[in-house]
């Protein structure tokens, strides 16, 4: 999985392949482990500064393709597997902005029909999440499904999960 950390227009970690994280954890307690150094990134130091700020997720299947807000509650093995791979936190420095951001998004939302959003879902193309890089194997690994995922290519969630 890549992530990203926003604050403005200012890049606080530029999109990073992650790994050594549980799937079973939320996109809160992932956000929390990213910046207070928990995972294995020894290149990225989070500025203190901005260690209470609000922040939304975003997610999508490509870097440049258009990002959905995700609810931090959310499991990441379910977040990556409908939405994409790559994470985008944009980070609040000011609470109220986030706040009044995220109650127009709820009752501006219209209603869609969930058979629509899972079928959608379905066909969207995924890759097999990253291993931990701990041997030669696994780094080649790491760096074949990078170049998949920069040349657009993936498996539907159904030929992912069968085998």
């Amino acid at each position: 999985m890549s992530a990203q950390i926003v604050n403005g227009s200012s890049v606080i970690l530029p999109w990073s392949i992650i790994g050594g994280y549980s799937e079973n954890c939320s996109a809160v307690e992932f956000y929390e482990d990213l910046i207070r150094g928990r995972l294995d990134l020894t290149f990225f130091t989070f500025p203190e500064k901005l260690l209470n700020s609000s922040y939304s997720i975003e997610v999508g299947r490509s870097k440049t393709d258009s990002f959905d807000r995700v609810m931090p509650s959310l499991r990441l093995s379910d977040v990556v597997s409908v939405f994409g791979r790559n994470i985008r936190f944009i980070l609040h420095p000011n609470n109220e902005e986030s706040c009044a951001r995220s109650t127009i998004d709820v009752n501006n939302k219209e209603k869609t029909d969930a058979f629509k959003v899972l079928m959608i879902a379905s066909k969207r193309l995924t890759l097999p999440s990253p291993v931990t890089e701990d041997n030669n194997k696994r780094i080649v690994y790491n760096k074949v499904l990078k170049l998949l995922e920069k040349s657009g290519v993936g498996f539907t969630s159904e030929s992912l999960e069968s085998g």
